[in-house]
């Protein structure tokens, strides 16, 4: 039975519902929600939901909290927030306004052997700016429990087949195929489906891999057999490099004893140097004996003389020293005598240049006293009546600028209206005269099309590298050949069709969607043109046509861009679509039914006036029915240029248009006619205005001038005074007394001065001149002698250079052969260790070598290093053929040959092993799953037989690759037209939902779902699809069906004629002025059986 319940204002509250409500407990499936409690959540206060187990339709006005229990369902049981499309959001979000935390309880029906409980009770606390927390059965839990939960029930609200709220209807028909499969298997039982279909991908991946891995061995193989032969030759030179490079090593060893040898005869020679030396530097010692001699003596006269001249320099010093100070005592005369002089002329300088400086002050203020006579002073009163009147005329100027800022604003919006009374005239006149159809079609009707077109064209020439390629709408590039063809054209051709722009490929389309709607905003139609297409393609020759009476197919009429009659075939068909201009009789049409009986695949054609639409029905003895549509022969779109009704509505148009321009302009030329008169009434005024104002000026700036006069006049007299005094003070200083004083002080210093010059200098002089003459005589003396000790010193340093010389070449010969047998000693000893190492063949082979040198005399470190840079430069030539790396080479191959010889027959056995295993899976899965599609194909288009016109669901194997098997669903929503692919991008919004709702609706029963929320599915969706959808889920979801899952249907609507089947339980959602009060009693809130609320 179907209960219906609501809230109302003073309702008596039944003696039965005063009790607790007790649900049907066995009625529900384990995972099914039998009851929701919402505290402070979105809109809600507080309000619980009693459901019902099969059918539960959730109806209510936009805004009231339909949707506020689907997020609740997800929240509540730790769904993710993308699962409801609200990636943005946050779980704080959902708390209601003004409070700290939100309460969501959801009771489910448990298993039952669960402890022998009939519920499980999941409770979510949302906590403001702080973590959720989770309850099960009034027990703390973590969110892993809940999803464990969540497992055990097959519940997955990821799953757009069971959970599709509102915000995701959409991406539900943008699923890919690939995607869609999974979903079904995933909600199949417990997803066994998908679990054995990722198997069976990952095995197969394996095979692949192993198969590859097999075939690239073989060829390894093949390629190292093939390689061997070509080592061989070059290991064979190998082995002669080989013994090369053994006698090398033998050379080698005996380089410590030729190195011995040189260093025995380097120390023989270094011996016999040192006694020569040794003997030569005793017999130069013996020579230079005697110079030594004789230097010693010439060195003490030397000193001798040299401390004589020290003496007179001492008492030349003294001398000098007194010397200077008498001349500073007569230097020190003269100043004080100049500064005497110069005080006497500094005052007479002084008094001079203060009375100039005073007779300066008085002309200046004798001239201010002139000037201040000068001025032309205005009287206070005439200053003050002459701003007062100006003061009045401004007032009267702003006044008389707000009157003609007034009309100026008038003028400036008339000719704005002018400028577009003018564009208006413009655009109606390229209207009539111009070709291109997008001035001539109805703009109203239009619009977004024209807009699109005309910003498309602006981006090209703005932009001529602009990547992306389209062609123009039909509506505006389209041309037929024969007028009478326009109107027939006109009436197949859809609005959306008509209007849409042709792009060749997706990434085409991709790139102008972008500017056309999120740059430009501008929704219009496109469509993508199909990879494959050929006109030819299921179409009745054209002779056939043209017996049956018809005069060609209607793309034989139009010309245009390819792409767009392209994609004008491909949707609309009109390449095999025939017409007969003038019409077809009675029996020409009975002779097509009879052919289409037959079989001919003609779908429609157009006679005349009439459009023909043939149906064959899908049952029975398939018979042909006939729809016929006819139209008006009248074309809008295109009929070449304008027709004179639409010439004299633009001609109408334009002489209104320059009836009201002339209408405008007269009043603009009157406004400003108006502006003119006015302004030449007030040209005496402003005369008046400038007059007063520059008195004003004129009578501030005397004033200005005269206080500045002033207050210059008695700077000058301060100034003065200050004058007067400074000469009074001069002429004090510089009395008679004072100047006799001076010349005392002068005389008195002019006699010291001579006294000192005549005594002291003079005798200080003499004296200096005796030292002078006797230093000059010690001076050559001493000349002499260093002469000649520098003689004899440089005879004796050249000898002491030689002998030093000779001493350091002794010594270096006495080191030298030191180091040289200390080296060869120590070489011997380490010589004599080294040999000891050799075994008795080494020493037998190195004996021979060094006989076989001695005896071509080439024993030593130069005929070593000849005999080995022989056998290096041979072995270098036997070793170009990479021997070593040959030899290494034959040994890894051979090995890597014995190792895949014995690895390919088990990779062989492992594939064989592999695909037997994928067989026996697949089998099973695959039957498993041909089943499923088999149902809900059978289901679905049953369903859409009903409704639409046809649809199928198909399991798409096309591909070996298993993880590309893809699920496909069909439909059809006119009749006579072939089943397409359901895509979110081509199908109109009332088609995605009506696809969604039929094809949800036929997984009911056939997958493990315990519920299934599906949140306004039927947006887009006219009343009889919506009926006929409502019917049929309604009676899928109350069927008997024990399957059948908990089915929780939103809608904001509720159509009247709708179909309610048992087990069906409406909630109805009433939400602000119509909610009561918030109030927690018991009794008020179970009013009804199926739903509690409050607030």
């Amino acid at each position: 039975m179907t209960q219906i319940c609501s809230l109302g204002e003073g309702l008596p509250v039944p003696k039965r519902l005063k009790s607790h409500f007790t649900p049907n407990y066995n009625a529900f499936q384990p995972g099914s929600i039998i009851r929701c409690k919402l505290s402070n959540f979105m809109s809600y206060a507080l309000t619980e939901f009693h459901f019902g187990p099969r059918m539960n339709l959730i109806i209510g006005p936009n805004g009231s909290g339909k949707s506020t229990f689907v997020c609740a369902v997800c929240i509540g049981l730790g769904g993710k927030l993308s699962n409801l499309g609200k990636e943005s959001m946050i779980t704080d979000g959902f708390i209601k306004d003004n409070k700290d935390e939100a309460r969501i309880e959801l009771e489910l029906k448990a298993f039952e052997n669960d402890s022998g409980l009939n519920s499980v009770i999941i409770a979510t606390k949302l906590l403001r700016n702080r973590k959720t927390l989770w309850e099960i059965n009034h027990r703390p839990a973590s969110e892993n429990d809940i999803k464990k939960l969540l497992r055990s029930f097959n519940i997955q609200l990821d799953n757009l087949c069971q959970f599709l709220p509102q915000d995701r209807v959409s991406k539900f028909a943008d699923l890919k195929s690939e995607d869609l499969l999974k979903e079904i298997e995933r909600s199949y039982k417990n997803g066994e489906l998908l679990g054995q279909h990722n198997l069976i991908v990952r095995l197969q991946s394996t095979i692949n891999q192993e198969e590859k891995t097999f075939n690239e061995s073989r060829e390894i193989l093949l390629e190292l057999k093939v390689k061997n032969d070509a080592l061989k030759e070059k290991v064979e030179k190998h082995r002669h490099y080989l013994k090369l490079k053994k006698d090398l090593e033998k050379t080698e060893m005996i380089r410590p004893y030729v190195k011995l040898q040189d260093k025995k005869n380097e120390m023989v020679i270094l011996k016999q140097s040192f006694d020569v030396e040794r003997d030569t530097f005793t017999q130069f010692q013996e020579k230079v004996k005697p110079i030594e001699e004789s230097l010693k003596s010439s060195d003490e006269a030397l000193n001798e003389v040299n401390e004589s001249i020290k003496d007179l320099d001492i008492s030349n010093l003294k001398v000098s020293k007194d010397l200077k100070s008498v001349e500073s005592r007569i230097e020190k005369l003269d100043g004080k005598t100049k500064e005497y002089l110069s005080t006497m002329k500094e005052y007479d300088s002084k008094l001079l240049r203060t009375k100039e400086e005073y007779f300066k002050l008085r002309d200046d203020f004798h001239k201010i006293e002139d000037d201040l006579k000068k001025l032309d002073l205005v009287d206070d009163n005439d200053v003050q009546e002459w701003k007062h009147r100006r003061l009045a005329l401004k007032n009267e100027f702003l006044e008389f600028d707000d009157i003609i800022t007034g009309i100026k604003s008038k003028a400036n919006a008339c000719e704005r209206k002018l400028d577009s009374i003018k564009g208006e005239i413009i655009l109606q006149q390229q209207r009539l005269n111009s070709k291109d159809r997008l001035n001539t079609i109805d703009y109203n009707r239009y619009r977004v099309s024209i807009q699109a077109v005309q910003a498309l064209r602006k981006l090209k020439q703005s932009n001529p590298d602009f990547p992306y390629k389209f062609s123009e709408p039909a509506l505006v590039t389209l041309n037929v050949k024969n007028t009478a063809i326009a109107p027939i054209v006109e009436a197949l051709i859809p609005f959306s069709h008509l209007n849409a722009i042709v792009v060749p490929t997706k990434s085409d389309y991709n790139g102008l969607s972008r500017f056309l709607y999120d740059e430009r905003k501008l929704m219009v139609s496109m469509r993508t043109l199909g990879e494959k297409f050929d006109v030819r393609h299921d179409q009745i020759p054209n002779e056939t046509i043209k017996r049956l009476g018809f005069d060609g197919y209607i793309s034989d009429f139009l010309t245009g861009p390819e792409e767009v009659i392209q994609m004008l075939c491909e949707n609309v068909y009109l390449h095999r679509i025939p017409v007969s201009i003038k019409g077809l009789s009675a029996s020409q049409k009975d002779t097509i039914n009879r052919e289409i009986e037959k079989g001919l695949g003609l779908v429609k054609y157009v006679s005349h006036d009439e459009i023909y639409t043939m149906n064959r029905s899908s049952y029975g003895r398939r018979q042909v029915t006939t729809n016929i549509k006819s139209f008006k022969l009248r074309s809008f779109i295109f009929q070449n240029g304008l027709s004179e009704e639409q010439k004299k509505i633009i001609g109408d148009k334009l002489q209104e248009l320059n009836q009201e321009y002339a209408t405008v302009e007269n009043t603009v030329k009157e406004l400003k006619r108006d502006i003119s008169e006015r302004q030449e009434n007030y040209k005496d005024k402003r005369l008046e205005f400038n007059k007063y104002e520059e008195d004003v000026r004129r009578a501030g700036h005397i004033r200005r001038e005269e206080t500045k006069l002033k207050q210059r006049l008695q700077m000058a007299e301060e100034r003065m005074v200050v004058k007067k005094k400074a000469i009074k003070s001069v002429k004090h200083s510089n009395s008679g007394a004072n100047r006799q004083k001076i010349y005392e002080k002068i005389d008195c210093n002019l006699n010291e001065k001579m006294h000192l010059q005549r005594t002291d200098k003079r005798e200080l002089l003499i004296k200096k001149m005796a030292n002078d003459t006797s230093l000059i005589l010690l001076k050559i003396k001493r000349i002499e002698e260093s002469n000649k000790v520098e003689s004899i010193k440089e005879l004796h340093m050249s000898i002491k250079e030689e002998k030093d010389e000779k001493l350091q070449k002794l010594e270096s010969l006495k080191a030298s052969y030191r180091k040289a047998k200390k080296h060869y000693q120590e070489s011997l000893e380490r010589y004599k260790n080294k040999v000891s190492e050799y075994s008795v063949e080494d020493k037998e082979d190195m004996k021979q070598i060094i006989e076989e040198m001695a005896e071509k005399e080439i024993l030593n470190e130069e005929g070593l290093n000849t005999r080995i840079d022989k056998i290096k430069s041979e072995m270098q030539l036997n070793n170009r053929s990479g021997g070593e790396v040959s030899l290494k080479q034959l040994e890894e191959n051979e090995e890597k040959i014995n190792s895949l010889d014995s690895s390919i027959p088990e990779m062989e056995q492992s594939i064989a092993r592999h695909k037997e295993e994928l067989g026996e899976m697949t089998k099973s899965w695959e039957s498993e799953l041909d089943k499923i599609v088999s149902m809900i194909s059978s289901d679905f288009g049953d369903n859409m037989n009903q409704i639409a016109s046809a649809g199928d669901v198909k399991l798409d194997k096309s591909d070996s690759d298993y993880s590309k098997w893809k699920l496909i669903i069909q439909v059809s929503f006119r009749d006579n037209e072939e089943l397409s692919n359901f895509n979110g991008a081509q199908h109109s919004g009332g088609e995605k939902s009506t696809t969604t709702a039929v094809f949800l609706n036929s997984l009911q029963g056939l997958t493990n779902t315990p519920f299934r929320v599906v949140d306004e599915i039927n947006q887009g969706m006219d009343a009889r699809n919506e009926r006929k959808a409502h019917e049929l889920i309604v009676k899928k979801a109350t069927s008997g069906h024990v399957k059948a899952s908990q089915y929780f249907l939103i809608t904001p609507k509720l159509l009247t004629d709708l179909y309610y089947g048992p087990s069906m339980t409406v909630h109805c959602i009433f939400a602000g002025r119509w909610c009561p009060g918030c109030e927690d009693d018991l009794p008020y809130l179970e009013m009804g059986v199926t739903a509690k609320y409050a607030g």
